[in-house]
């Protein structure tokens, strides 16, 4: 096995020639190492000029897992923009009802909101106006009943549904709180209301209290069923604004907005672009991941955003970054479908690599790691003491295979390089 510069223009290829020559010289142990690692493992390492370092199976492809976030992450931040903010219209109608549209927004939570409450609040106060009618919900933004593919309808967070309009990741987070201890406990026999929030600023509206009782659960947090998402999200609306003394008729309905609405505002969300990938690769969120791909495909490709058209978008960049061998089913990793070979998604994290401070952090190294049964993957940068980067890959699609071993290896060629390049 030998070094390839294949990235990289013609004429570089005779330098990596050179390099390669040093390698055998150095390191001795190149071609024993290559044989010792997973056999079955896709690895590659450049330095951070981009000379390649090191790999193994780099062509083949593999599932990703969650480190296909990363190029989701990239593809939104090409597409939308650092700057970039969600927002979230309110409008009302001729006969006072209240119409909120989504736009994918996946950091709406209970805290906002509340903030948005208070603000309508002002502005119907400032029109006299103290009673709304029904609450009406629009979520048509997103095309109705898209399934993320790899999800599997259980009552973990990981499969929450997507949503034009969503709220609180489109979870109802609980527990049962017992009359002394304060503590997790069974629900009280006879008690028509055991369940509490589990979320300081989140109220257990009625709506909720009725998903949790068909769970069958202590205490946790599940996602809300298909269909209900945008339904959840006006009920926590109507508790918020009845907090702020806006009376409602306490019904939710729901209805796209039409040409005779008129905007109250549109709520800008406090969160750009970048904090919302740093917190998607932070909690590795598959929620926050295909909400920016179906927002990629509302904002290219046009209402209603679809999977398909996510994935168009998602392929015009990976061709743009002349990456040829990727396949994508969804933008989260959820997905055993998926796949692609280390050497592109070394294309992807040298284009991401202006941004790899939105990475996590840990023992010079910024990285993604990623994890479904049977595979293990990981990328990244390697940061030497004099700050630079060197990215890396390594995907292991193998039962009971870990990468830690491989890591270390590759951490020790960085140590190495320095001392001899």
């Amino acid at each position: 096995m030998t070094p390839h510069c294949t990235l990289f223009p013609q004429k570089q290829r005779q330098i990596c020639h050179i390099f390669f020559f040093i390698c055998c010289f150095f390191f001795p142990g190149y071609h024993s190492m290559a044989r010792e690692l997973t056999p079955g493992a896709g690895i590659i390492l450049a330095a951070p000029e981009g000379e390649i370092l090191f790999e193994k199976n780099a062509t083949r492809q593999f599932i990703p897992a969650s480190t296909i976030k990363v190029f989701t992450a990239l593809t939104a931040l090409k597409y939308l923009g650092e700057n970039f903010h969600f927002t979230t219209d309110f409008l009302l109608d001729k006969h006072l009802n209240l119409k909120i549209r989504g736009q994918g927004d996946p950091l709406l939570t209970s805290r906002e909101i509340r903030t948005v409450s208070t603000h309508i609040k002002k502005i119907l106060q400032k029109n006299h106006i103290s009673h709304i009618q029904q609450i009406m919900v629009d979520g048509s933004a997103f095309k109705k009943g898209i399934v993320i593919p790899g999800t599997g309808g259980s009552k973990n967070p990981y499969d929450a549904p997507v949503g034009a309009l969503s709220a609180n990741f489109n979870t109802i987070s609980f527990k049962t709180t017992g009359p002394k201890s304060g503590g997790d406990a069974p629900p009280a026999a006879g008690s028509a209301t055991p369940w509490i929030s589990a979320e300081k600023e989140t109220p257990l509206v009625p709506f909720a209290r009725e998903i949790i009782a068909g769970a069958g659960m202590k205490s946790g947090r599940i996602p809300l069923a298909h269909g209900t998402q945008a339904l959840y999200a006006g009920h926590l609306f109507t508790w918020f604004l009845e907090k702020e003394g806006i009376k409602t008729e306490k019904t939710i309905t729901m209805a796209e907005v039409n040409a005779g609405d008129r905007l109250m505002f549109a709520w800008r969300s406090p969160y750009d672009l970048r904090q919302v990938v740093a917190k998607l690769l932070y909690y590795s969120n598959n929620f926050m991941a295909n909400q920016l791909f179906l927002t990629l495909a509302l904002k290219q490709e046009g209402a209603p955003a679809t999977l398909e058209k996510g994935i168009k978008v998602a392929m015009a960049h990976a061709a743009s970054l002349g990456i040829k061998d990727l396949f994508i089913e969804e933008g989260s990793g959820l997905s055993r479908q998926n796949r692609i070979s280390p050497r592109s998604m070394l294309r992807i994290l040298q284009a991401f690599k202006p941004h790899h401070g939105l990475m996590r952090y840990e023992k010079n190294e910024y990285y993604k790691t990623g994890t479904l049964q049977g595979v293990r993957t990981r990328c990244g940068y390697f940061q030497n003491r004099q700050g630079e980067l060197y990215p890396f890959v390594i995907m292991v699609n193998q039962e009971n295979k870990g990468y830690e071993k491989i890591k270390k290896k590759l951490q020790k060629i960085v140590r190495e390089w320095k001392i001899k390049g």
